[in-house]
């Protein structure tokens, strides 16, 4: 099968790519001219290496905190122990792909485990930290405007669109 590349977008395209015209239509097509769905099964695991894992970026990052913020630990809220078995498998998962890790000592900041079931049944795990984002002091890197954004993208002939898989 023979794939050309072409500028891609979702069935739905965001308003600003529309009306920079960042977006356009196309399809994949094979040898004979037949179109082939970009959602075709078989190309993950073609191309594994590429969709694969979860990213990281190597260093360490220190979190500053402002000390005159007094740290807020939230008490643990109620696990249905019907979700109890799907939230140990859950933690394991993240701990092998060094998401989160084990803390054993006290620490100053503590947010509560909330547990959401999908519809296909697998769970999610969220933290409300917005006590903790208050006090974190941030470094500045303003964003930049859409006409710098444009004028780097000057030129370019592919563009992609990414999805974080969870939210990290």
């Amino acid at each position: 099968m023979k794939v050309t590349l072409k500028l891609c977008n979702s069935s739905s395209p965001t308003p600003n790519c529309h009306h920079f015209k960042l977006s356009k239509s196309s399809t994949l097509s094979n040898e004979y001219g037949r179109s082939a769905c970009t959602s075709d099964p078989n190309l993950m695991p073609e191309y594994k290496d590429v969709f694969g894992e979860i990213g990281c970026l190597q260093g360490e990052y220190h979190i500053i905190t402002d000390p005159e913020v007094k740290p807020v630990i939230h008490p643990p809220r109620i696990i249905p122990i019907s979700m109890m078995d799907k939230l140990k498998a859950e933690l394991e998962r993240m701990k092998q792909l060094d998401v989160i890790d084990t803390i054993d000592g006290p620490t100053d900041w503590v947010s509560s485990l909330v547990i959401v079931e999908k519809p296909n049944g697998q769970i999610r795990l969220c933290l409300d930290p917005r006590d903790l984002n208050k006090a974190i002091k941030r470094h500045h890197h303003p964003m930049p405007t859409v006409d710098e954004i444009l004028a780097k993208l000057e030129g370019a002939k592919v563009f992609s669109k990414f999805d974080a898989s969870s939210g990290y």
